[in-house]
C-alpha cells in the first residue's frame, strides 16, 4: 500500500454524528491522493469514536487514528493533540460539518501547495447552512479580502495577514505539520480557544502563504466559535487574539519594519485621528482599505448538487 500524502485532522468536541459523517465522506471521496486520517476529540461526552470505526469500515477504508482528551481543555489543546499523530508533510484541519469540495480538491490543492513549497495555503470557501435538510449557500465578506496580495499563485511572506489582518479562513488552510506544530507549541497554555491564531505567528516570522484560488470546502457558517455571535465567545475570542499578539512581540518579525506598523496597527483607538495614524505610520493602509472598501470580496453561491447528493449518501 502507498504511503499517505497528506493528513486530514478532524478536531471534534461535542460533535453531532450527521455532520462528522458528512465530513468523513468527503475525505473518503477524495481521487488521486492517498489520505491519512486522524480525529481528535477534545474530552466529549460522546466522541462517536465507535461509529466512526463502524464507518470506515463498512465504507472499506482505512481505519483512522483516533484519540481523545480526558476532558475539555480547548481547540489549541485539540490541535496540538491531532498534529502530533500526522504522520505526513502535510496536514489540512476541518471540523465535523466542514467538508473537502469536489472529489479532486484535495489532489489538486496538495500538488500546488508542493509545487511551491509553502508553508501554509489556503483556499476559497463555500459558507453554507442547512434548511429543512437541504444545503444553503450565503454570500459573505471573504477571508482574505485582498488576494492580489498573493500574485498568481506564489509562495510569499505576508504582510497583509499580519499588519492589516487580512487573515484566511481557519477551515480553508493547509500547513506543512510540523511547522505549524513548533508554532503552536508557543500559543500552548497562552491561547486557549482562537486555535488559527497560529498563522498569524506564521506569517510574522516570515513563513511563505499560498493562495489556491478555489473552492475548497464548505464552511458551516453560523455555528462555531467565531461565527455563533455569542457575546461570551466574542469575548474569548479577542482575549485569545490580545494573547497571541504578546507572542508576537517575543518573535523575531520578517521584517524589522513591521514593528512600529504593528504597534500602531494593534493600539486602541477610534474615531479620524486613530485612522488618519494608521494611514500615514503603515505603508499599504490606506490601498489595503479603499480595495475592501471598493471593491469587497464575496463568497460565491453556486453549488455542485451531485457532489452534494454524494456527501449525503
Amino acid at each position: 500500500m502507498s504511503k499517505p500524502e497528506i493528513t486530514v485532522v478532524i478536531a471534534s468536541y461535542r460533535p453531532v454524528w450527521e455532520k462528522m459523517r458528512m465530513t468523513l465522506r468527503s475525505i473518503l471521496l477524495q481521487q488521486g491522493i492517498h489520505v491519512h486520517i486522524v480525529v481528535t476529540d477534545d474530552g466529549s461526552e460522546e466522541n462517536y469514536f465507535d461509529r466512526i470505526e463502524q464507518y470506515l469500515a463498512e465504507q472499506g477504508a482505512e481505519p483512522a487514528v483516533l484519540v481523545a482528551a480526558p476532558e475539555n481543555r480547548g481547540t489549541v489543546e485539540n490541535s496540538l493533540q491531532g498534529l502530533s499523530k500526522c504522520q505526513t508533510e502535510y496536514v489540512k484541519g476541518i471540523s465535523p460539518g466542514d467538508m473537502l469540495y469536489g472529489e479532486h480538491v484535495l489532489a489538486d490543492w496538495y500538488a500546488a501547495a508542493k509545487a511551491k513549497d509553502a508553508t501554509v495555503s489556503f483556499c476559497d470557501a463555500i459558507y453554507y447552512h442547512m434548511e429543512d435538510d437541504q444545503f444553503v449557500a450565503t454570500a459573505e465578506k471573504a477571508h482574505p479580502q485582498v488576494t492580489a496580495a498573493y500574485p498568481a499563485g506564489k509562495a510569499m511572506i505576508a504582510p497583509n495577514y499580519i499588519l492589516f489582518g487580512d487573515i484566511a479562513l481557519g477551515a480553508a488552510l493547509m500547513t506543512k505539520a510540523q511547522v505549524q506544530l513548533r508554532y503552536l507549541e508557543k500559543m500552548q497554555g497562552k491561547v486557549i480557544y482562537a486555535e488559527d491564531n497560529v498563522f498569524r505567528l506564521m506569517a510574522w516570522c516570515g513563513e511563505t502563504f499560498h493562495y489556491y484560488p478555489h473552492d475548497g470546502v464548505l464552511y458551516e457558517y453560523g455555528t462555531g466559535i467565531s461565527t455563533s455571535g455569542s457575546d461570551i465567545w466574542q469575548k474569548r475570542i479577542q482575549k485569545d487574539w490580545q494573547a497571541s499578539n504578546a507572542i508576537i512581540h517575543t518573535l523575531p518579525p520578517a521584517d524589522p519594519a513591521w514593528e512600529d506598523a504593528f504597534a500602531v496597527m494593534g493600539a486602541e483607538g477610534h474615531g479620524l485621528g486613530h485612522k488618519v495614524r494608521k494611514v500615514l505610520s503603515v505603508p499599504g493602509f490606506l490601498h489595503w482599505r479603499l480595495a475592501c472598501k471598493l471593491h469587497p470580496r464575496w463568497t460565491r453561491t453556486g453549488m455542485d448538487t451531485a457532489y452534494l447528493e454524494k456527501l449525503r449518501k
